[in-house]
């Protein structure tokens, strides 16, 4: 009985052990397929993770994109705006200045003005840049015989008054503070300060109205830069002659007075519009005379001159001789009798406008002058420079943009004359900007 109970207890035992193994295998499958389940499910979303991530990233993208097109939408539009802003004030300005130069035009006012700016190679002065004069030119009309007009010139670091006349005229109304005075048949009588009408380099005294850089020997030498007083002056054209008288206070002392005046005669169309192109030629002649006189009313000096222009075709030729006669005798510092400083010079200039070969409103020009002087020394106050006679060849070209703005290009050569002045230029290149306004 006893060895039964104990084979039914081995044989449940037995059994137990098999169900457990039996249970722990199929827990362990189990686990195994949950487990599978798991993955399975994780890597689903790891997917659906990634694939929305990369939506996200694609749409922001697009956004970035979006944003970076309007941004640069955005600052093209403010470009233009600013742009348009800047054209609108500008024309406003524009707008502004016209009015005003109209409603001063209406009752009787003009303005107008220039500057010029210059460049140049090695020089005495050792400067590359120069800011030339800064010229402002009124011209006011009182009625119909009545004008004045003026010419307010800054140079450096002074100012002055270039030109200030009044006017009584017949007939011409037209009275330019510089420049061009025989415009149209007429006849002025006039006070104040002016250029005097000698010879013909005057009508170019202002940088706008000179096709060259430079003055030619004439006016720097004979003239000392260009004759200019205070007195009063007529001048007039009838048919085909002109002619000017003055007198003024001395054009070479601090003391003492000037007076003289021209004679001229124009065959042809006037010979002062040099840019006239189908003109079939004009001539124009003229001759010039100036007494400088001292307190005593002695004279110091006798200054004569002649000119000729020439227009034909595409060319213009312009000449002047001026000679100095010295009626007192020069001496040095040390008291050294120098002889009386008679003085010979002249130009001729030839220039030619190529605006219908090359297509722009291009002058070209050639030059050639000489200073004679009769003495060996100038006397600068307590201090003489050694001279000889001067040649100067000039060359250049001239280029008019429009009425406001012209380009000009020039080189002198002295030719291997000199002087022992000290701003004395044996070679010289010049590069010069106009700008009327």
């Amino acid at each position: 009985m006893r060895v039964f109970y104990k084979v039914i207890f081995f044989v449940l035992l037995f059994l137990s052990i098999s169900l457990a193994k039996a249970d722990s295998s199929l827990n362990e499958q189990d686990i195994r397929l949950i487990v599978k389940e798991l993955l399975q499910e994780k890597d689903s979303k790891i997917q659906l993770l990634e694939s929305r991530i990369q939506q996200l990233e694609a749409k922001l993208q697009n956004q970035n994109a979006s944003v970076n097109v309007d941004k640069t939408t955005s600052a093209n539009k403010d470009q233009k705006t600013i742009d348009n802003s800047f054209s609108d004030k500008l024309a406003e300005i524009e707008s502004d200045v016209s009015e005003l130069k109209s409603t001063a035009a209406e009752n009787g006012l003009e303005i107008t003005g220039f500057f010029d700016f210059s460049a140049r190679t090695e020089n005495s002065e050792e400067n590359t840049f120069s800011l030339g004069a800064v010229e402002i030119d009124l011209e006011y009309a009182y009625g119909e015989h009545f004008a004045a007009s003026s010419a307010l010139v800054w140079d450096g670091d002074s100012a002055e008054i270039g030109v200030a006349v009044v006017d009584f005229h017949m007939f011409d109304d037209a009275i330019p503070a510089r420049g061009r005075i025989f415009s149209s048949q007429g006849f002025h009588v006039q006070a104040g300060r002016f250029d005097l009408p000698f010879s013909t380099d005057y009508q170019y005294f202002a940088a706008p109205d000179r096709m060259t850089v430079s003055a030619p020997m004439t006016t720097e030498r004979i003239q000392q830069g260009g004759y200019n007083g205070d007195g009063v002056r007529f001048y007039g054209s009838w048919n085909i002659v002109n002619y000017a008288a003055f007198w003024t206070n001395s054009v070479y002392e601090d003391e003492g007075t000037s007076v003289g005046g021209r004679l001229g005669i124009s065959l042809g169309q006037n010979s002062y519009q040099l840019h006239n192109q189908h003109s079939n030629g004009n001539l124009e002649v003229g001759i010039s005379h100036l007494t400088d006189l001292d307190g005593s009313d002695n004279a110091r000096n006798s200054i004569y001159a002649a000119d000729l222009t020439f227009n034909y075709g595409l060319l213009a030729l312009q000449s002047e001789l001026a000679w100095l006669e010295s009626h007192e005798t020069l001496f040095d510092a040390n008291d050294v009798n120098l002889g009386r400083p008679d003085e010979f010079s002249y130009h001729v200039t030839l220039i030619a406008d190529l605006a219908t070969v090359v297509l722009y409103p291009v002058k070209t020009y050639i030059r050639y002058g000489q200073w004679n002087p009769s003495h060996s020394h100038i006397v600068d106050g307590d201090e003489s420079y050694a001279i000889e006679d001067i040649s100067r060849l000039t060359v250049g070209f001239n280029y008019t943009m429009n009425d406001y703005l012209q380009i000009k290009f020039e080189y002198s050569d002295s030719l291997g004359t000199e002087t022992e002045e000290s701003d004395f230029e044996k070679q010289l290149g010049t590069a010069q900007l106009v700008v009327a306004f």
